[in-house]
């Protein structure tokens, strides 16, 4: 007879915990966080007060060893003029011998009370979970697709032959014959607009303070992630600090009317460098903003040496201008994008899709 296996307990984790959930996110092959870094998603996290659970935690009574974790991020959202308290799970591990239990975590993060709760990261192995507990699908976009530009052929190449496993001496034919179909069958990047001035950095700027004071009031009925600086410098920061992101604004008399916002995503084991388009917002729907920031987010890509530049969750609004300037698609392992509310009247508002603009914004998906 197979032995019954004892239910573990679960409790609140704690900032002590970082060294046990470090190795069993470790083990379970997730990407892991350096201590100061983990820390950081609460501690100067805007959304963050005293009392919000970081996460929770499964172990073994007779032991007291750690066999299973989730993490909990909490978010700043708007909707119609009210703040909204969002939290995004992160970092769902069990080890193989208690993952039976495995829902006994999500149970935790499903049932708290907060407004509104989103994953935005969902792999393949969480996807059926996800379902499972009733989480929704977000209702606006493709988001089992990402839509790619390569901007660095022998990069690129490079990293398919890697993956295929074939000679690496056919990297310099494969980028050319690549230019070659790129020229005849890809993507024009668009011209940049004249008159329309883009500047790039690395670090969000004062100016976007009085963006989002005026992106706010302009989508009141959206649900939006607040943008604020502190906000934006908070998600970004370890990034910024690592000198992985690139900020494109396009700014008119000392006015901020659009950016976005390019995230390092590399791919590490195939050795692929690559921009993601982590965030984009504009005040007005002029088509020559949406341009000029899609090609000075390629050229940056060009000019950093970066393989391949990419946006994820297909026909979302703030994507489409750069999907049109991106010839390649490619499919995702899961649908990544889920939400749920225990507020039936937050479910009824939220199944409308105008009140959504997703993005990689959302959730833990830039964090």
């Amino acid at each position: 007879m197979n032995p019954v296996l004892a239910i573990p307990s679960t409790r609140e984790a704690s900032f002590q915990d970082f060294d046990a959930i470090d190795a069993l996110v470790r083990s379970n092959g997730l990407k892991p966080r350096n201590k100061s870094h983990w820390v950081r998603m609460w501690q100067g996290n805007p959304a963050y007060h005293q009392g919000f659970p970081i996460g929770w935690v499964m172990e073994d009574e007779d032991t007291g060893k750690l066999t299973g974790t989730i993490s909990n991020i909490p978010l700043a959202y708007t909707l119609q003029g009210r703040s909204i308290l969002a939290a995004t799970g992160r970092g769902w591990a069990v080890e193989p011998s208690v993952r039976a239990f495995a829902p006994l975590l999500f149970d935790e993060y499903i049932n708290q009370p907060v407004d509104l709760l989103l994953s935005t990261t969902v792999n393949g192995l969480a996807e059926a979970s996800h379902t499972i507990c009733e989480q929704t699908r977000v209702p606006v976009g493709d988001w089992t697709k990402a839509a790619f530009r390569v901007t660095n052929y022998a990069g690129f190449a490079g990293s398919a032959l890697r993956i295929k496993g074939l000679p690496s001496l056919l990297r310099m034919p494969a980028a050319a014959a690549l230019w070659v179909k790129d020229q005849v069958t890809g993507a024009a990047l668009p011209k940049a607009p004249a008159n329309v001035a883009v500047q790039r950095s690395a670090d969000f700027s004062e100016l976007f303070h009085g963006f989002w004071n005026e992106l706010v009031a302009l989508k009141w009925n959206k649900l939006l992630a607040v943008r604020s600086r502190a906000a934006l410098r908070w998600h970004f920061g370890p990034a910024i600090d690592a000198g992985a992101v690139r900020v494109m604004s396009v700014v008119e008399a000392g006015r901020m009317l659009g950016y976005c916002v390019l995230l390092r995503c590399d791919h590490e084991s195939s050795g692929l460098l690559r921009y993601r388009i982590a965030d984009a917002q504009w005040l007005v729907n002029d088509p020559r903003i949406q341009q000029a920031l899609v090609h000075a987010a390629v050229e940056t890509a060009i000019e950093d040496g970066v393989d391949v530049i990419e946006t994820v969750g297909l026909g979302a609004p703030t994507t489409t201008a750069f999907e049109r300037a991106f010839a390649y698609r490619r499919k995702l392992p899961a649908w990544s994008y889920f939400y749920h509310s225990n507020d039936p009247a937050m479910m009824e508002a939220l199944s409308a899709p105008s009140v959504w603009e997703p993005s990689t914004f959302d959730g833990d998906s830039s964090i």
